[in-house]
């Protein structure tokens, strides 16, 4: 083949794709505004310095928000077998209880932030058959200390626990959280939602055993061997992807939207710049805007805490600002 036609070839492969890029970033699934809300974690907001309280009550104050994903932290609850201490999170979900926000809690031994599997020092130390058997009885106390409050609407039942390849925890089976799930169940009617990556997962394990799907979104990540890496995603691909799983699960919703940088070593070793470097204000609104076309009806963005600190220790309010617009 003749140099100069291959070259047209490749030249029109190109742009064809580019061409398909271009307008799969353009296709709008949403059916409406979604209902948009926070995760929240006093781990950290207490990892970046800030008074826990006073972060909680500006986001439920001054953001308003109207939803609220939170942990329920096993080794901040049991620090020793069988006494629990609920002050804490019985203060966070009375506030938001007082305000009608709708609580999504999570349960088990994996939840939301770093380092992902939150257990307890003399758990830890447990074959895994009877710590998996106190993750139950954890849960057991979660759910029968608060299945008296309206305003939690679903219990999430481990976070992204098919995901071995991330955080500092042991693999899990789809057998335990299947076991969880029937245990809660067995306390409570609410709907009961598992999670799974938006990107490194088929969905299937989570959708098969769950009533609801949370999904992860990530359009920024990091990894030692490329840096920063973009996902060359449409908002196509997840809907796709919803399409193709919505036959196994009542329903799926994103329960992690990115709204704050990617910090290799910890956002608290990133300078202000480095911040608005790696998550411009402009790329977080696309990300938003990307979010809301996928058509997810529910969409929990992720760095409530961080946009507080930027505001309280940058005097940077411009992500905060921007996200208060969601819950006018």
């Amino acid at each position: 083949m003749h140099w100069r036609l291959l070259l047209v070839i490749i030249i029109i492969i190109a742009l064809s794709i580019a061409i398909f890029i271009f307008v799969s970033n353009r296709i709008d699934y949403s059916e409406g505004e979604p209902d948009w809300g926070i995760t929240y974690s006093v781990k950290y907001a207490e990892e970046l310095g800030l008074d826990p309280k006073v972060t909680y009550l500006s986001i439920l104050d001054d953001l308003n928000v109207s939803h609220i994903r939170m942990p329920s932290y096993w080794d901040r609850i049991e620090k020793t077998p069988g006494n629990f201490y609920f002050r804490e999170l019985d203060w966070l979900i009375e506030e938001a209880s007082r305000r009608d926000v709708k609580i999504v809690l999570v349960l088990g031994q994996r939840q939301p932030r770093w380092p992902e599997c939150h257990i307890p020092d003399w758990a830890q130390k447990l074959p895994t058959p009877l710590r998996n058997e106190r993750v139950l009885k954890f849960n057991d106390a979660v759910v029968q200390r608060y299945q008296g409050n309206n305003n939690i609407v679903v219990w999430q039942v481990e976070n992204e626990p098919f995901l071995d390849v991330f955080g500092e925890c042991e693999p899990t089976t789809l057998e335990f959280v299947e076991s969880e799930i029937t245990r809660v169940k067995s306390l409570d009617d609410r709907p009961v939602m598992v999670a799974e990556s938006g990107e490194l997962s088929t969905w299937v394990r989570g959708a098969q055993i769950a009533d609801i799907l949370g999904v992860s979104l990530y359009r920024i990540t990091w990894n030692k061997y490329l840096g920063y890496f973009y996902y060359p995603i449409a908002p196509d691909h997840y809907h796709s992807k919803i399409e193709l799983i919505k036959p196994l699960v009542n329903e799926i919703i994103c329960t992690e939207l990115q709204v704050e940088p990617w910090a290799p070593e910890g956002i608290t070793n990133m300078s202000h710049e480095e911040m608005i470097k790696a998550l411009p204000l402009k790329k977080a609104q696309d990300n938003i805007d990307f979010a809301r076309r996928v058509g997810f009806p529910e969409i929990y963005l992720w760095g409530a805490e961080w946009w507080y600190y930027m505001k309280k220790d940058f005097n940077d309010d411009s992500y905060w600002n921007e996200m208060k617009k969601l819950w006018e």
